[in-house]
């Protein structure tokens, strides 16, 4: 399996962790691939199609917002398109 881009393998990044005795640096879990340091073929074609799609945008020189109300998307499901949490395909045809 491909490594994770977020962690490069290394599992953990650094974090800010907040509690009731409030908020302290600390080493926590990767979020992209859950602590395993590995994420699967087509998560890591999700992930790297979002940082094209990310560039696309940026080369029409429109911000991100600027994109999702362009093409009556919500910003949101933009933004996850972009950072790899859900297929970015269908955003790239657009911007195509």
């Amino acid at each position: 399996m491909p490594e994770c881009p977020s962690c490069r393998g290394q599992k953990e990044l650094l974090g800010i962790g907040c509690g009731p005795a409030g908020c302290k640096p600390m080493v926590l879990p990767c979020r992209v691939c859950d602590g395993a340091g590995e994420v699967t073929s087509s998560h890591h074609r999700i992930i790297v199609e979002g940082q094209r799609l990310t560039k696309l945008r940026r080369s029409c020189d429109l911000s991100l917002r600027e994109a999702a109300k362009l093409f009556s998307v919500p910003a949101s499901e933009w933004s996850d398109a972009e950072h790899g949490r859900i297929d970015p395909a269908r955003f790239i045809r657009l911007l195509l």
